[in-house]
């Protein structure tokens, strides 16, 4: 399966649409297996998708591939719109599918001076509140189920600073339902005020780096920070017969 299966499974028209235009319907029995795949879904309840960290991670894609009614804005109603909502989920399922801060370290740098700083400028959060009120509860639910597991404290995981990385990812689930909550005053009308876009301002990718990293992949030795090439995402989406698909 590629991507745009997977994506299609989860009820996205886009990747239907590419699908179809590329020919990748042909295949024998493919639309009876999809329709197949497109019921299971559908009929799946929250409790079933909330059991484990990888079916929430999927779970977060079902509102973004949505069609949009009221009350999402117009430009969120229009086929460019459909295919960026694609587009994004296809990047996070990449992610899902292989991490690739196992391998890489981002370039770091000391902090500077500079000038004085201003006011938070204006902000934009997509309004989708289902996917950031979703993606909090999968960041507050890994870090609970670990701690009630007894492995905070654990000496034989001392090593990778579990405590640590937990304490982050309950603020990553703080973040996400602060993002939620503006995205709902979005789809209302209602005026940001200055805490709301001095928190889009504020660094979650950073946040989201010591999560992922939090001194776990210390270990590691990656040479010259400074010059580190990008790396691609490689997500082994499949296997048969001894063979992977990336």
């Amino acid at each position: 399966p590629s991507g745009l299966d997977v994506m299609a499974a989860l009820g996205s028209p886009a990747a239907m649409q590419g699908l179809e235009e590329t020919g990748a319907t042909d295949y024998f029995n493919y639309p009876e297996q999809m329709e197949q795949l497109q019921a299971a879904v559908k009929s799946q309840d929250e409790v079933g998708w909330l059991e484990t960290a990888n079916s929430s991670w999927l779970y977060t894609f079902l509102p973004q591939l949505d069609d949009k009614t009221t009350p999402y804005p117009d430009y969120m109603r229009t086929s460019a719109w459909k295919w960026k909502d694609l587009n994004s989920a296809l990047g996070s399922w990449a992610e899902l599918k292989h991490d690739t801060v196992l391998y890489s370290k981002m370039p770091e740098m000391a902090g500077g001076g500079g000038p004085p700083s201003s006011g938070p400028a204006p902000g934009f959060v997509e309004p989708n509140p289902l996917v950031f009120y979703r993606l909090a509860y999968l960041a507050h639910a890994i870090s609970d189920g670990l701690t009630e597991r007894g492995m905070v404290g654990d000496s034989s995981y001392d090593q990778i600073n579990l405590s640590k990385l937990l304490n982050d990812m309950q603020n990553l689930g703080d973040h996400f339902q602060k993002l939620g909550d503006i995205a709902v005053k979005e789809l209302g009308g209602i005026p940001l005020v200055e805490d709301d876009y001095t928190l889009i301002q504020s660094p979650i990718g950073a946040l989201e780096e010591r999560v992922l990293r939090s001194q776990f992949f210390s270990r590691h030795d990656t040479g010259d920070q400074q010059s580190m090439p990008p790396v691609p995402v490689i997500a082994a989406a499949a296997g048969a017969e001894e063979q992977i698909l990336q």
